[in-house]
């Protein structure tokens, strides 16, 4: 408990500093982004980031909007979001989360280039742990978020039977930005058959029509 109250309080001093040094008499111009980029790593750190915010919640719709537009239009008339979060690292991680995932940003950054610090421990953040996920998407088709068991041998027939024309099911990991929000890190999962499943990291940056997909990393395709 005096842990956790601990970092609750060196978060809300570092915020206050950084309201603090634009009105100092050395004053400075302090991005609202860059307060609510460790805001918002803070209470993930809490564990209270299960409910999304806006700029998540914009690339999660940017990113479904792309695997309609790929699904075509028989099988994108509706889409299935798959909760709890997941970030792509397969069974037999043996650190900690933190280290787990610092090595799986390590080889990402083999292709990406540097992803940034900021983004780094943004996305290690928000994904230490599984996120149910919750709020409101503005999409360009019906959804259901669920917790979908594919373990049944008829899941695709009667998945299809209750969502006909559906992409099938997308499942995400928290994600990850840098702290002027104008690059993100998201993993996802697309699933819509016993054998149409694969999984990528997708790498998008901001701009003047919204968030783009700039990189596609692919994870795994079974």
């Amino acid at each position: 408990m005096k842990t956790r109250v601990s970092g609750i309080l060196l978060c809300v001093m570092g915020l206050a500093g950084l309201q603090a040094a634009a009105s100092g008499p050395y004053a400075y111009a302090v991005p609202a982004a860059h307060a609510a980029h460790a805001a918002h790593a803070a209470r993930a750190a809490q564990g209270e980031a299960s409910a999304l915010e806006p700029h998540e919640k914009a690339v999660y719709e940017a990113v479904i909007e792309d695997v309609l537009q790929r699904a075509g239009r028989e099988r994108g008339r509706h889409v299935a979001i798959r909760v709890p979060t997941a970030t792509g690292q397969r069974p037999g991680s043996t650190g900690t989360p933190d280290a787990d995932l610092k090595k799986l940003l390590d080889n990402l950054e083999g292709t990406t280039g540097p992803l940034g610090a900021a983004l780094r421990s943004h996305f290690i953040a928000l994904n230490r742990t599984t996120h149910p996920l919750s709020g409101e998407l503005k999409l360009s088709v019906p959804y259901v978020i669920k917790s979908f068991d594919l373990s049944p041998r008829d899941f695709w027939e009667q998945f299809y039977k209750t969502y006909p024309g559906s992409a099938g099911i997308v499942q995400f990991s928290r994600v990850g930005f840098d702290d002027g929000f104008t690059r993100a890190l998201v993993y996802v999962e697309h699933l819509h058959g016993n054998r149409a499943m694969s999984g990528e990291y997708l790498l998008l940056a901001h701009g003047a029509h919204g968030w783009q997909i700039e990189k596609r990393l692919p994870s795994w395709i079974a």
